[in-house]
């Protein structure tokens, strides 16, 4: 969960203010709630370039 929450570019770099509380707060919730699945859709549409 740690390096999916860590590839958005809007969540603190590591040493940066608020990394360690959120890194806290995820912890947190998979010690509450065990293991987390995402599921992802791709979708990807195919054409001519323009």
């Amino acid at each position: 969960m740690h390096g999916r929450v860590r590839s958005c570019s809007y969540v603190p770099a590591e040493g940066a203010p608020g990394f360690d509380e959120m890194s806290r707060a995820i912890d947190a919730l998979v010690d509450e709630h065990g293991p987390i699945t995402l599921n992802c859709e791709t979708v990807v549409v195919l054409g001519p370039l323009k």
